[in-house]
C-alpha cells in the first residue's frame, strides 16, 4: 500500500514539472511578431537570487566592451530597489556605455515583462535564454542569413523554422 502511494506521488511530481515547462515552439510563438529594436546593442541577463525574492541583473551596451549596470530587483513586489552604474562609470569609454537612468528602467522592465534568463541584441541577430524551457537552451534570430551548423556567440545552432535557431550545446 505504501509502496502505491509512493508511485502515486512521484508520478504526479513528474506530470507537475513536466506541465511547467514551456516547448520551445511556445516560446517562438509568443515572441515571433514582438519588436525587439528597443533592445538593439543591449546585453540584459539574470544572475543570481536569494531567498527573499531578491534578484540581481546585469545590463549593459553589448558591442562596446562595456561594464554593466547591476540592477537589484525585489520579483515579490516588482520593483527596482537598486540601480547602480558603478561599473559602467569605471569604464574606460563609458561616455560609449553610458545609458540614463529611465532608458535602463524602461529597457529593464519590458525585460521582466518577457519573462527570460538572459537578452542580448547585437550585430549578428537576436539571442533569447528563455525560463522554464524543455532544456537549457538559446534561441537566435540572426539579422542575415546563416550557414547551418555554425558557432555564433560560442554555441553551436541548428534551426529550429525558418526565422529561429535553437541551440544545440
Amino acid at each position: 500500500m505504501n509502496f502505491n502511494k509512493f508511485c502515486l506521488y512521484l508520478l504526479g511530481c513528474l506530470f507537475i514539472s513536466c506541465s511547467s515547462k514551456n516547448t520551445i515552439a511556445t516560446v517562438i510563438g509568443q515572441i515571433e511578431n514582438k519588436d525587439f529594436s528597443i533592445f538593439d546593442d543591449i546585453s540584459i541577463t539574470y544572475r543570481s537570487s536569494d531567498i527573499s525574492g531578491n534578484q540581481i541583473f546585469m545590463l549593459a551596451k553589448s558591442k562596446s566592451n562595456c561594464r554593466p549596470y547591476i540592477i537589484e530587483y525585489n520579483s515579490t513586489s516588482g520593483e527596482i530597489f537598486s540601480l547602480s552604474d558603478e561599473l559602467v562609470l569605471k569604464s574606460k569609454s563609458s561616455d560609449k556605455c553610458a545609458l540614463k537612468e529611465e532608458k535602463v528602467r524602461e529597457l529593464f522592465n519590458i525585460f521582466i515583462d518577457l519573462d527570460f534568463r538572459s537578452l542580448v541584441k547585437d550585430s549578428s541577430g537576436l539571442y533569447i535564454e528563455p525560463k522554464n524551457i524543455e532544456r537549457p537552451l538559446v534561441i537566435f534570430r540572426p539579422n542575415s542569413e546563416i550557414n547551418e551548423g555554425s558557432r555564433y556567440r560560442g554555441k553551436l545552432y541548428e534551426r529550429f523554422d525558418a526565422n529561429w535557431f535553437v541551440s544545440v550545446n
